[in-house]
């Protein structure tokens, strides 16, 4: 009786694995990819065949969150969005970037300013999310689960560290508390 929907990474597989055979009824970009080709459309997915030259992909997939939710709010729906950030390529919107260029100490392990833009970016759009909710009415009886995916980047982008960890040990894809293990 639910109405189903993902918007976004759906990185489990295409074909009879991909998320249109998997029970969603409706789904936004998403594909096996762990990232997209560009952040910026034309993003090089093939779900997503529409937009503006320059949109970053962070806002349309919560602006697709949303008309979902608009589309199906006067009945039980259940929506995955998962939003493709903060995978590579590691690209974001240039106020961004400026802005934490500006803040950012260079003696420090996390002084990416493009990774921190994109964060902030996500921040912004879950929370545009949540709001929306609220203002739909939808707040008190909507169950929202939050979680990250497995740890922070220890690799270099461009020459550059993306990001560490300390002071928890290991990175992404490692069994440590920096890693997949819950610290």
């Amino acid at each position: 009786g639910y109405k189903t929907a993902c918007i976004g990474k759906y990185n489990v597989g295409d074909g009879d694995t991909g998320a249109e055979n998997q029970g969603f009824a409706y789904t936004f970009g998403a594909n096996w990819r762990p990232g997209p080709p560009s952040y910026f459309y034309p993003y090089g997915i093939e779900t997503i065949t529409t937009g503006v030259p320059g949109e970053y992909i962070t806002d349309r997939l919560s602006a697709e969150a949303k008309k979902f939710i608009e589309a199906n709010k006067s009945e039980p729906f259940f929506l995955y969005l998962a939003h493709y950030a903060v995978h590579t390529p590691i690209e974001a919107k240039t106020d961004d970037v400026e802005y934490f260029q500006k803040k950012i100490d260079p003696n420090n392990c996390q002084a990416h300013a493009t990774y921190a833009a994109m964060i902030k970016s996500l921040d912004e759009n879950v929370g545009d999310v949540l709001r929306y909710l609220k203002e739909s009415g939808l707040e008190d009886n909507t169950v929202v689960i939050f979680i990250s995916d497995n740890g922070g980047a220890s690799y270099k982008w461009n020459g550059q560290a993306v990001t560490c960890n300390d002071p928890l040990r290991g990175c992404k894809a490692t069994l440590y508390e920096g890693g997949i293990r819950t610290p």
